[in-house]
């Protein structure tokens, strides 16, 4: 999992309010970031809105970190990946872990030009 400087609590992650496609193996998904709500993201997936919660926010070399738990169902995967790690980068990456093992890695669906 990513490294870099720890973001506190009380302290606000400026990644600005994104909304972010990924494609899974299961099909389109997206996640729903805002920073004016620095605990949860949503993923909509399946016609379902599902909220995870984040317990950890990073920076590196600028690049935001959010990572959390799944819901642990409903979510694109339901195989055991429940810790998430979403890398804000210009081409956002979602990576799914269990027992610190990477078990998915979903890259961002950028939109045609």
């Amino acid at each position: 999992m990513g490294e870099g400087t720890r973001i506190g609590d009380h302290e606000t992650a400026n990644f600005g309010r994104r909304s972010i496609a990924f494609q899974s193996s299961n099909g389109l998904y997206s996640v729903e970031i805002d920073e004016s709500n620095q605990d949860e993201i949503f993923v909509l997936f399946d016609g379902q809105q599902l909220k995870w919660h984040v317990f950890v926010k990073s920076v590196q070399d600028g690049v935001f970190s959010l990572q959390g738990m799944t819901g642990g169902i409903g979510d694109p995967y339901q195989d055991g990946g429940d810790w998430f790690e979403l890398i804000l980068s210009s081409a956002a990456v979602l990576r799914y872990w269990g027992n610190q093992v990477l078990v998915h890695e979903d890259d961002e669906v950028m939109p045609e030009a």
